[in-house]
């Protein structure tokens, strides 16, 4: 675990040393706030209309949820460019195979760079997740529906990274890498879309989509959970499982 937290440590001095990180940060934090304002204006247009037992507890079902699906989908761009070149790169630069060589494991490789990753996913989660406590100023929010909902964002941000690092590592080219990580999440957004009748209800278990909206109704169904947590087991051991193909290649 020492040596996932070094390499974590490492690769997240690169990523804040790229201007590319600010960039997507800033710019994932901009859209947040902008949504966030958009639909904060809405609710209260919508507020004289709403019968007075409604108006705090609409808050959370007009603004907060809302907001936290545009963070999903911010997600959905923003993993890809930050994962791409966790992996691509070294393999490009050659640092890969000096990092393969030396007495660090597979597993430990995976886990620094994927907490790296984490480390930016979840800040952008906890930035969007300050915005919503600044409700609570002139009314009443939620607060079990909001933590329900950080930790829906926190689960399918590390579904995303593990995809994203998983893919990251079948290549060479970062921008590549970026473009099929993008594509494999937003096939696993849409995939229920794509089907109808009893096809469409086992396509649906496989959408992210399915159980992100449950959670962010503020039911937490354990298979929703077991669902974002196999699915990041899963490709964080395919990516393990590729690193110790490639040392046994040589």
């Amino acid at each position: 675990m020492r040596a996932a937290l070094v390499i974590a440590g490492r690769d997240l001095r690169a990523l804040f040393r790229s201007p590319l990180a600010w960039l997507l940060l800033a710019g994932a934090s901009f859209v947040t706030a902008w949504v966030f304002l958009w639909f904060v204006q809405s609710f209260m247009a919508a507020v004289p209309h709403l019968p007075p037992g409604q108006r705090n507890t609409g808050v959370t079902d007009l603004v907060v949820s809302p907001t936290f699906i545009w963070v999903a989908l911010v997600l959905v761009v923003l993993t890809p460019l930050l994962a791409m070149r966790l992996l691509a790169e070294e393999r490009r630069s050659g640092t890969l195979r000096l990092l393969r060589s030396a007495p660090v494991s597979a597993t430990a490789i995976v886990l620094g760079k994927f907490l790296a990753l984490m480390a930016l996913l979840w800040l952008t989660v906890a930035i969007a997740a300050a915005m919503p406590l600044s409700l609570e100023l002139g009314t009443s929010l939620d607060f079990g529906r909001l933590g329900v909902g950080v930790l829906a964002l926190a689960l399918l941000a590390a579904a995303f990274g593990a995809i994203s690092l998983f893919i990251s590592s079948l290549t060479r080219q970062p921008l590549l890498a970026a473009v099929a990580s993008f594509g494999a999440i937003l096939l696993l957004w849409i995939i229920n879309l794509a089907t109808s009748g009893a096809a469409a209800s086992g396509f649906g278990w496989l959408a992210f989509q399915a159980h992100l909206n449950t959670l962010l109704r503020g039911l937490v169904d354990t298979r929703d959970l077991a669902y974002f947590v196999i699915l990041t087991l899963l490709f964080l051991g395919l990516s393990i499982w590729r690193l110790d193909a490639e040392r046994l290649e040589g």
